[in-house]
C-alpha cells in the first residue's frame, strides 16, 4: 500500500506512517483496520485526491480494511487541535466517497479537523513506523498532553455513542495506562496492564472484553457495567486534561 500511494503521490508526498494495532504488535485479523498517516507536502487538487479514493476503495478489505488519514504537513505546525486533515478514508466512509466520486468533481462534504488525531499522531511519534519518505520525528511535532487527553475522552465517548463496548473497555484499559505512565499500549497490552491493577469487579470485565476481542471465548456483561467502567475512566481522563491546560 505504501508503494501504491507513493505512485499516485509521487512528488507531494512526505511520508507514509504505520499507527494503530499493526504498529503496536496486536493486530488482530478478525477485528483490526490497517491503520496508516499520510503526510501531503501541499493540499491535494480533486484528480489527485479522487485517484486517491479509487485506490483505497479498491485495495480496502483485501484482505484487510484500510483507514488512512492525509494531513497537509504546513498544517502540522503550529499544531492545533483538533487538527485539520485534507482526506480520510475507512470503510465506515465508503459510501459516501463512491457517491462523492459518482457526483465528480470529487468532493467530500464533511468537517475537516478531527480530534483523533491528537492521540493518533501522539502514539506514532511513540510507536510508529515509516514504511516511505521522512521519519517520524522529523515530521510530527510533540503534541500536547491536554489535547491527547482530549481526543481520548473523545474516542470513548464515541464508542458509548456507538455501543462497541469491547473497544470501550479495551480503549479504557489504554486510556488508564497513558494517564498512568504516560505511555501508549495496545488494546492487549493495555488490557493486561489493567488486569495486575484493577479491583476484582473491573477486573472481571476487562478480562471478558480481552476474551471476546481475541476470539477465544465468553461474552460481554450487561451494557450497564461496560459503561459505568468507561465513564468513570472518561471522568478521570476529563479531569487529567483540565488540569493539564492550567
Amino acid at each position: 500500500m505504501a508503494d501504491e500511494i507513493t505512485a499516485v503521490l509521487g512528488t507531494d508526498l512526505v511520508g507514509v506512517y504505520l499507527h494503530g494495532s499493526a504498529a503496536l504488535g496486536s493486530f488482530n485479523p478478525d477485528q483490526s483496520d490497517v491503520d496508516l498517516i499520510v503526510v501531503i507536502k501541499q493540499p491535494l487538487d480533486e484528480a489527485r485526491k479522487a485517484a486517491l479514493a479509487k485506490l483505497l476503495l479498491t485495495e480496502s478489505n483485501r484482505p484487510y480494511p484500510l483507514e488512512v488519514s492525509v494531513i497537509d504537513e504546513t498544517s502540522l505546525r503550529p499544531w492545533r487541535h483538533p487538527a485539520p486533515f485534507d482526506f480520510h478514508f475507512s470503510e465506515g466512509w465508503r459510501e459516501r466517497i463512491e457517491h462523492a466520486l459518482e457526483r465528480g468533481p470529487f468532493e467530500l462534504e464533511y468537517s475537516r479537523t478531527n480530534e483523533d488525531l491528537a492521540a493518533e499522531l501522539a502514539a506514532l511519534r511513540e510507536r510508529g513506523e515509516c514504511l516511505r519518505g521522512v521519519p517520524i520525528v522529523e515530521v510530527f511535532p510533540e503534541i500536547p498532553a491536554a489535547d491527547v487527553l482530549d481526543s481520548i475522552s473523545g474516542d470513548l465517548r464515541w464508542a458509548e455513542e456507538n455501543g462497541r463496548d469491547v473497544y470501550g473497555v479495551l480503549n479504557a484499559c489504554r486510556a488508564l495506562a497513558y494517564l498512568a505512565e504516560g505511555t501508549f499500549l495496545s488494546k492487549t497490552e493495555a488490557a493486561r496492564w489493567a488486569l495486575e491493577r484493577l479491583s476484582s469487579g473491573d477486573g472481571d470485565l476487562v478480562a471478558r472484553a480481552l476474551g471476546v476481542y481475541e476470539a477465544r471465548e465468553g461474552t460481554m456483561p450487561d451494557a450497564d457495567g461496560v459503561w459505568t467502567f468507561v465513564n468513570r475512566t472518561r471522568a478521570r481522563i476529563d479531569r487529567a486534561a483540565a488540569t493539564s491546560k492550567t
